[in-house]
């Protein structure tokens, strides 16, 4: 039989309010829809109309849609007072290319499911008599790095949560629900699990540690709420920047997870199948080691912070002192690690200067990989002695500079749990970094994205507001302290402004006085006439708009006219 359309209308009496809307209708009906086996329809409601069509493919569905929905008397919210919501076959037929397409939906999603019935991973064990279960429960989280201890790596925990748990998998990543209170989830992309190994104690716990290259997202479950500002929207939960009782430097720097089954297996063989099954055998076991060690590691925070007075103390300049930040700051190596690694650069120094240690760092830094259980300290001496031999060779230490005006800027990228440093990276010059072109490493190019430099996504069911209102806001009010120094917020371009990126710097001794944030604004012109802060943000933005080059202009050619007005009101756009 042709496929016909079904329609929800005024007809004899019976009124469908005219300010319902399609959302409103799709809640209601959806039910129906699914006990009727219909996942592809549309629904078509004119504003301030009294009638709305929904087109069903299929003809025996449409007329078992209309046996159900008779019963469902949840519609009758929609109907005026003293009457009802009638449903019936319309005569008009169906739009025939919204239909072609509504059948088209309908067979991509037969295939979809056909497909992952063949794609899910087989259950291979069997214990008892029951099947593995697609969730892993769990007694303990740590939350380290992978170290070097000795010639071997070694997991170190620089925190841990004894809170039981579950390993949950989904679609495109491994989340873990942690029983504390209150609940949180930590949601490991299964793109960004760089290794895993497995280990089995002599108590017989089975542990497993994901190494990642990129920080997880981290949920705090919270009870469901009505935002105010969207009614229609529902909160449950908050996107969060750190692990309760977990250092927010921690929490960005370490990305390597530790989980103990609170299971126990009969061997690791059981375990190492299980955890194929979670990660949809997408993730490589790398390494089945030995019980891990007992360690009692320097809190990492204190570790970094100690590491720096050193450096302080032996009178490193900011440009070192930031290459190094960079290594832990990066989850590149640990401050222990590259304490052990001091000597070899302070010798590095004394050899060839300041300006090739910091070359030699800048590509020690992009050559190693996110610490697992093959990257370390040995790795890196390598690299750093290849390094000097290729600028020995090349005999050429300091950065080569571009026929276009541009200067090197250190970057920041401050993420929900970390903040990580890049560069010194060459950037079109503006005004404010020409004028003080021999100052340019007290400025930083901040941006504030998600964890994967992505723009920070909105999600319906979760707030941003602690990373939005709590993190950025308060790195823009209060400043940044990078390798001992400290950054406060300056100004930003309408350009960086759609990247999400802003200029910070930190004081410095410019014509005989101090010259900071506030100063340096102020040099730039006299902004205290203009009342709206958006224009005037704008006005301070014209001097960090990029510009290829710069000329001088005599003096004697400028030339002053009147602004233009009426009254009191000024129109001049200056």
């Amino acid at each position: 039989m042709q496929d016909r359309s079904l329609r929800i209308c005024e007809n004899g009496g019976l009124h469908l309010q005219s300010k319902t809307t399609t959302e409103q209708l799709r809640d209601l009906l959806q039910p129906v829809l699914s006990r009727s086996s219909i996942n592809s329809y549309d629904i078509h409601k004119t504003v301030g109309k009294t009638h709305t069509f929904l087109t069903i493919p299929g003809y025996a569905k449409a007329l078992q849609f209309l046996t159900n929905v008779q019963n469902v008397h949840s519609l009758s919210s929609l109907s005026t007072p003293g009457r009802q919501v009638s449903f019936r076959q319309s005569r008009k037929p169906p739009d025939s290319r919204l239909l072609r397409a509504l059948q088209k939906e309908q067979k991509d999603q037969k295939t979809r499911d056909a497909a992952r019935r063949i794609g899910k991973p087989k259950k291979a064990y069997r214990g008892n008599n029951t099947d593995l279960e697609e969730v892993l429960l769990i007694s303990t989280m740590g939350c380290g790095r992978w170290e070097t201890d000795g010639n071997a790596k070694e997991f170190m925990p620089y925190f841990t949560l004894s809170a039981g748990g579950r390993i949950l998998r989904q679609p495109r990543a491994i989340k873990i629900e942690l029983e504390c209170s209150p609940k949180v989830d930590v949601v490991m992309d299964l793109d960004s699990i760089r290794s895993l190994a497995i280990c089995q104690g002599l108590d017989h716990k089975c542990r497993a540690v994901f190494a990642l290259v990129l920080a997880p997202r981290i949920y705090e479950h919270r009870d469901v709420d009505q935002d105010e500002t969207r009614p229609n929207r529902r909160i449950t939960c908050l996107r969060d920047t750190k692990i309760p009782g977990c250092a927010q430097t921690t929490t960005g720097s370490c990305l390597a997870y530790q989980l103990t089954a609170s299971k126990t297996y009969a061997n690791l063989g059981h375990f190492k199948q299980h955890l194929q099954d979670l990660t949809s055998h997408r993730v490589h076991i790398v390494r089945e080691s030995a019980p891990p060690k007992w360690f009692h590691p320097v809190n990492f925070d204190t570790g970094a912070k100690l590491l720096d007075a050193t450096l302080k103390l032996w009178k490193w300049p900011f440009a070192l002192r930031y290459q190094v930040q960079k290594l832990w700051a990066n989850a590149l190596l640990s401050p222990k690690e590259i304490e052990a690694l001091l000597s070899d650069m302070a010798a590095l120094r004394a050899r060839a200067g300041d300006e090739a240690l910091v070359s030699v760092l800048r590509r020690l830094c992009l050559q190693l990989q996110v610490a697992d259980v093959y990257a370390g300290v040995a790795e890196a001496c390598l690299i750093m002695r290849q390094q000097e031999a290729f600028l020995q060779h090349e005999d050429q230490v300091t950065l080569q500079r571009q026929t276009r005006d541009e200067v090197y800027v250190h970057r920041v990228v401050v993420t929900p749990t970390g903040v990580y440093l890049y560069g010194p990276d060459e950037f079109a010059a503006n005004r404010v970094l020409r004028q003080h072109r021999a100052h340019e490493h007290c400025f930083l190019r901040v941006s504030f994205t998600d964890e994967n430099e992505d723009r920070l996504e909105f999600a319906r069911d979760s707030s941003n507001e602690r990373i939005l209102r709590g993190r950025f806001l308060s790195i823009l009010q209060q400043g940044l302290d990078i390798a001992g120094e400290h950054f406060d917020f300056l100004g930003f371009s309408q350009s960086s402004l759609r990247s999400q990126s802003c200029w910070f710097m930190r004081p410095f001794l410019y014509n005989g006085r101090m010259l900071n944030a506030r100063s340096l604004i102020q040099s730039l012109g006299d902004f205290t006439a203009i009342r709206c802060p958006a224009k005037c943000a704008a006005r301070i933005g014209q001097a960090f708009s990029e510009t290829t080059s710069a000329i001088q202009i005599d003096p004697n050619a400028v030339c002053k006219q009147p602004d233009i007005g009426a009254g009191q009101h000024i129109f001049t756009d200056d």
